[in-house]
């Protein structure tokens, strides 16, 4: 009892009842493999011991570029082990290899590609109508390179993208630049270009948070988050120092996903505290790149070994059987 007594232990002063949940999906194009992994372990292992759909136990799923499609595909009743199937059998047609040349002159890869398996998936259905659960997700206007996040319409002010298809959010949010074209998207008022929300929000913990602040009038003090990503990796960047554009140019992206990653989970726990942000990542012993199809078993086996070695952590905060009411009966409510 001594020893207990030194551990730093978090004591939260919030009221009785249900906490907020989010469930933040990082980018990281076919590194989404891991990630979708990590949910079909637990989505496995909650239905092993009488549990439901993993997404009904999240009030918010917030997922950026790849972690976007995991999002939305999770919002319109797919399961992870769907998902994963997705990145398994799609991931090497989205990702062809050999296109080294063609990425110096135009975009690495075919964006009607994505487009179409995209589809393939989503069909035609509606990212507000069809959605199960409240969606975030970060992309860019290619304009002026303005942050945005594209959301279902959940509060009478954010319903700028009600009418968006889940094929169109899913590639605004994951066109990142040299990889895919801009997404075109044509919301019947205007027609605006987007590029991956990995720019600004490669981990989506913190539009996630002030989603619910602002839009949904959480109490931070009421929010709980599950984060996870798509496998870091330890790069030394103090190796392309003072080699100009030329040492950095192989390695820029990588820093700038990597800062931001460490970025955004440093601060949601300033404003959460660990015992209210719950992060779940691997780092890779090797670089593993974007598009790297050749890694595509491996990350879906170290995926769900973290998967099964979190789960009793997961389960006792997020995956408890209850469910979350329907948030459209929230946007029906009358206002007084």
């Amino acid at each position: 009892m001594t020893q207990i007594k030194l551990l730093p232990l978090v004591q939260e002063s919030f009221s009785r009842g249900r906490l907020f949940r989010i469930l933040a999906l990082d980018g990281g194009g076919l590194r989404g493999t891991f990630t979708a992994a990590v949910l079909a372990k637990w989505d496995d292992m909650i239905n092993s011991g009488g549990g439901n759909q993993l997404v009904k136990h999240f009030d918010l799923v917030a997922g950026t570029s790849t972690g976007a499609i995991l999002a939305i595909g999770l919002g319109l009743g797919l399961a992870p082990a769907e998902m994963l199937a997705f990145y398994r059998t799609q991931g090497p047609k989205i990702f062809p290899k050999n296109r080294k040349l063609r990425h110096w002159l135009k975009s690495k890869h075919e964006s009607q590609t994505l487009r179409e398996t995209l589809q393939s998936v989503f069909g035609n259905r509606k990212l507000s109508q069809d959605s199960l659960c409240r969606l975030v997700l970060p992309t860019v206007r290619a304009v002026h390179g303005e942050a945005e996040a594209i959301v279902t319409a959940h509060s009478p002010d954010r319903t700028a993208f009600a009418s968006i298809s889940a094929v169109d959010a899913a590639l605004a949010s994951s066109a990142a630049p040299t990889y895919f074209d801009e997404a075109i998207v044509d919301n019947a008022i205007s027609v605006e270009s987007y590029l991956d929300g990995g720019i600004w929000a490669n981990n989506p913990v913190l539009p996630a948070i002030a989603e619910a602040v602002r839009h949904l009038k959480i109490p931070l003090n009421r929010i709980d988050v599950l984060s996870v990503g798509t496998m870091g990796n330890e790069t030394d960047f103090t190796e392309a120092l003072g080699k100009g554009k030329a040492g950095w140019a192989p390695t820029s992206a990588d820093l700038f996903f990597s800062a931001q990653e460490h970025a955004a989970a440093e601060l949601a726990d300033s404003f959460l505290s660990p015992a209210r942000h719950l992060r779940v990542n691997q780092q890779a012993l090797c670089e593993i790149k974007l598009d790297d199809i050749e890694a595509i078993e491996d990350m879906a086996q170290r995926g769900a070994n973290v998967g099964k070695d979190s789960f009793i952590a997961v389960r006792s905060r997020f995956l408890d059987g209850f469910h979350t009411a329907d948030w459209r009966d929230d946007v029906r409510k009358p206002t007084s």
